[in-house]
């Protein structure tokens, strides 16, 4: 984690690589939140770490070199958040063997797709049959 100054105050600054496509949603979704793209990564770290997903089934995504990826599928990503906030989430991927790049990209990666899935997935997931092993 690369420490910098943000308005006079610490910050950390991470890096991951995520779809092309997932970092447009997420813009787009600060945009219907009427907040800037700062607030709104910075309102996903707090939920992510607070809601701890991963506790309750949620995979590790792996964040994949930028070097080795197409940059018309794929973007980098860079995000500076509160030094204690930047500090926690490197803390949860050394807890978990994960690179901080890999916590990264789960958390777009849940924000996106778990807490704001996007309108065609939420068709797609009212439609599907219910579980054989619900109950009535």
């Amino acid at each position: 984690m690369k420490q910098v100054l943000r308005n006079g105050k610490p910050c950390g600054q991470l890096q991951t690589v995520i779809p092309l496509h997932m970092h447009l949603y997420c813009r787009a979704l600060a945009f219907a939140q009427g907040v800037s793209d700062r607030e709104m990564i910075q309102a996903c770290a707090q939920g992510f770490v607070r809601d701890r997903p991963w506790e309750h089934g949620l995979r590790w995504r792996t964040s994949p070199r930028w070097g080795l990826v197409s940059e018309l599928e794929w973007t980098q990503v860079t995000v500076s958040l509160p030094d204690s906030l930047a500090k926690e989430l490197v803390a949860i991927g050394e807890g978990q063997n994960v690179p901080a790049a890999s916590v990264l990209y789960t958390m777009f990666f849940w924000y996106s797709w778990v807490v704001y899935p996007p309108l065609h997935e939420k068709v797609r997931r009212s439609q599907e049959a219910p579980c054989q092993n619900s109950l009535p």
